[in-house]
């Protein structure tokens, strides 16, 4: 069956990358008075260009932090995989009168903030935990490995010490 397969054309091996970072794809078509040619494309920048595409349906433009949707399905994967007798925790953080830093500073002053708290949060969350900008100024985090409130708790101390730091 692979070899018919191969015969009728119906066979794409899978992409190649050279040691120079090409991505070369090779095609082979059969030909009907017999013999077989294969055609090699470069297909290093559609490549690249997919992976962009796919990067930015899930993370912030501006942050480039878990968005949304990718933060709701890494937290369906982890209530799902969750162990039994182990717990996660979910935090939901706002920044209060953002809107006011917008209205007074401009909106790039409101984006570098933005960017400054999603570093800060990053700094302060483990591994196997996930930080994600919601929209606007609404941020959150899966916490991942908790054994017991004090690990949340840990958690959030380090939160609000990191974001109540001042910004230049």
């Amino acid at each position: 069956a692979f070899l018919r397969g191969i015969a009728a054309g119906d066979y794409v091996p899978p992409a190649t990358t050279t040691p120079a970072g090409r991505t070369l794809q090779v095609v082979g078509r059969a030909i009907k008075a017999g013999g077989w040619v294969a055609t090699v494309e470069d297909i290093t920048e559609r490549t690249r260009i997919d992976t962009r595409i796919a990067h930015m349906a899930h993370y912030d433009a501006l942050t480039d932090l878990p968005n949304r949707v990718l933060f709701r399905d890494r937290l369906d994967h982890a209530l799902r995989t969750l162990s039994p007798g182990r717990q996660l925790a979910v935090l939901y953080i706002d920044i209060d009168e953002f809107k006011r830093i917008n209205d007074s500073l401009g909106h790039p002053v409101g984006d570098e903030l933005l960017k400054a708290v999603a570093s800060r949060l990053r700094a302060c969350i483990a591994v196997d935990d996930v930080v994600a900008r919601l929209g606007g100024d609404e941020f959150a985090i899966i916490q991942a490995g908790v054994t017991g409130p004090a690990d949340t708790m840990d958690l959030i101390t380090r939160i609000y010490h990191a974001i109540r730091e001042p910004y230049e």
